[in-house]
């Protein structure tokens, strides 16, 4: 047996045990059909109401696409990326002083 064939046999059987320790399946990145989000569905995205929305829209913290006659619409990546972007992680959070900081852990 050649080192590529060897290698490659390796390379397949890791594979294989890879796959299964995670259940058999591979998940893809985005399970949802393509299509723009209204502002109302943003909202329930984020949890929070259509005027926060607006106000991040305006405030140029939310990226949007504007339709015709004005109307909101968003990219569901979009949101996700907003969404991230505010993760706390292995930050602790605690109250000083009537007010929040954050300290690595």
């Amino acid at each position: 047996m050649s080192f590529d064939s060897a290698y490659d046999d390796l390379v397949e059987r890791i594979f294989d045990r890879v796959v299964e320790k995670l259940g058999g399946t591979q998940q893809p990145e985005d399970t949802e059909p393509w299509s723009l989000l209204t502002l109302e569905e943003a909202a329930q995205r984020l949890t929070r109401s259509p005027r926060w929305i607006r106000e991040r829209v305006r405030e140029g913290k939310l990226t949007v696409v504007r339709l015709d006659g004005g109307a909101l619409a968003f990219e569901l990546a979009d949101l996700r990326a907003f969404a991230q972007a505010r993760r706390v992680g292995e930050l602790e959070l605690r109250v000083v002083g009537g007010e929040w900081w954050q300290e690595a852990s």
